[in-house]
């Protein structure tokens, strides 16, 4: 691997109780960024943790107010 080809190390967990109780990690593509999603069913809050394209979340950040960085 070239010297600035890769991006971030993100936290990967699909469906997790708390923002912070993920413990596996994926290594990001340069043009990637670190995603936490809330999800909301019924009453229970749980939390994603994942990577998504870094033109997905500007767009997401400029069209959203949902979206925190």
């Amino acid at each position: 691997m070239r010297l600035g080809t890769r991006g971030p190390m993100c936290f990967s967990c699909p469906q997790q109780s708390r923002a912070d109780d993920c413990d596996a990690f994926r290594l990001c593509g340069r043009d990637q960024m670190c995603k936490l999603e809330q999800i909301t069913i019924i009453d229970i809050v749980l939390w994603r943790t994942s990577r998504e394209n870094a033109r997905v979340i500007e767009y997401l950040k400029r069209t959203s107010n949902d979206v925190r960085i």
